[in-house]
């Protein structure tokens, strides 16, 4: 099992947790108001055939969980699943100065799609960051997100399963 430790950061205290082709308000992009600012820790396993095993992201201060736990299902249409602040999802401005895949842009949000996808094609075992997010490659299908609250109402930990 090899394991992973990223960081990012939450400017908006709003998070989106989708496939990054996804376009918002759509029922496969799932976005989350009261969100903890602030940084936030990944950490990733994947097995030794390179299989995603975990994906979680969670406040650097979130000592104080409450035990409810909310449950959303999600598609992942492009192999790549990731945590969004919700200021930067599909911000073609955000992409500007990033490394980007070649791919036909068609519509707003492309570029920074592009830009994502070049963070799971060049990152070891595919999982990475860039200042406002985590993505990883993921198997294409249904995938389940936990998100659990701080006994303050805000949300603390996301994770993909």
């Amino acid at each position: 099992m090899i394991n992973i430790l990223l960081k990012f950061i939450n400017k908006s205290g709003k998070m989106v947790v989708a496939d990054p082709c996804v376009i918002k308000d759509t029922i496969d992009c799932i976005e989350f108001s009261k969100v903890r600012r602030g940084v936030w820790c990944v950490t990733a396993s994947v097995d030794a055939d390179l299989t995603l095993m975990q994906f979680k992201a969670t406040h650097e201060d979130a000592r104080i969980m409450t035990s409810e736990n909310e449950t959303h299902e999600v598609l992942v249409q492009s192999e790549q699943m990731g945590f969004f602040d919700d200021a930067d999802y599909r911000n073609d401005k955000v992409a500007v100065m990033m490394p980007r895949e070649p791919y036909k842009t068609m519509k707003d949000g492309d570029k920074w799609y592009c830009a994502m996808s070049h963070i799971t094609n060049t990152a070891d075992y595919g999982v990475g960051v860039y200042e406002c997010g985590a993505i990883a490659d993921i198997s294409n299908g249904t995938h389940k997100i936990i998100a659990r609250k701080s006994i303050d109402g805000t949300y603390v930990e996301f994770e993909i399963k």
